[in-house]
């Protein structure tokens, strides 16, 4: 979906960033175009909203995932976290998991890295360990950025005691996405940073293990 109020140095869909790129549909279209589709989704029916941020058109999404619900269709939210309000509440009142993405563990850092706050990214961890929606965390590894051992202990900190955590995954950064950068004729922030070492992402998953709940998948 269209519209993103972060703007992450390394984004991998900068194509959905702004908000008057996008094109409408109806909420009748959208339902009946995904349940076209019901036959291939396997014996657990899935659909997962991603962005740019789905969370910013919650309003919308209610009635759509409400229409997938009575078709027996689970449904997975993708987003920063940075949004909350009663729209988003009912959309995740209707979610069967979350994918939630945590940039950096330092407000700051976090502030640099995305232009937007930390603060509302943890306020919606918490949301969804009060309301005990099942989530996993995604959050990209990236040279001098998100690498440095302080960070790997902050993050693990973050995460740890979480009852509802399912999974982590610890992304080693890359470039897949710099041909986007290319074809809207942008300069790549981060064009000289390099992958991790398998070493790095290796040292931050130990750490995490060490932090988490035996029952929460690593990878």
């Amino acid at each position: 979906m269209q519209w993103c109020k972060f703007a992450c140095k390394y984004c991998s869909n900068p194509d959905t960033r702004k908000k008057d790129w996008w094109t409408t549909y109806t909420i009748d279209w959208l339902v009946e175009e995904l349940l076209s589709y019901k036959a291939y989704y396997g014996k657990k029916w899935w659909v997962t909203f991603s962005g740019g941020e789905c969370t910013l058109q919650a309003e919308a999404l209610v009635e759509v995932c409400s229409h997938l619900k009575k078709e027996r269709i689970h449904i997975c939210i993708d987003t920063n976290g940075s949004q909350m309000n009663s729209h988003v509440e009912k959309l995740l009142g209707l979610t069967d998991i979350v994918l939630l993405d945590i940039k950096h563990s330092d407000e700051e850092k976090h502030l640099r890295l995305t232009w937007a706050k930390l603060t509302p990214v943890l306020n919606f961890l918490e949301y969804l360990e009060d309301k005990e929606k099942p989530y996993r965390i995604r959050h990209v590894v990236i040279p001098w950025y998100t690498d440095a051992p302080e960070h790997m202990q902050a993050f693990a900190q973050i995460l740890s005691w979480k009852q509802y955590l399912k999974k982590l995954n610890l992304l080693p950064y890359h470039e897949m996405w710099l041909h986007k950068w290319v074809q809207m004729w942008r300069k790549y922030p981060l064009a000289w940073v390099s992958p991790p070492s398998n070493q790095t992402i290796d040292t931050f998953r130990s750490l995490c293990k060490a932090k988490l709940s035996d029952s929460v998948l690593v990878q």
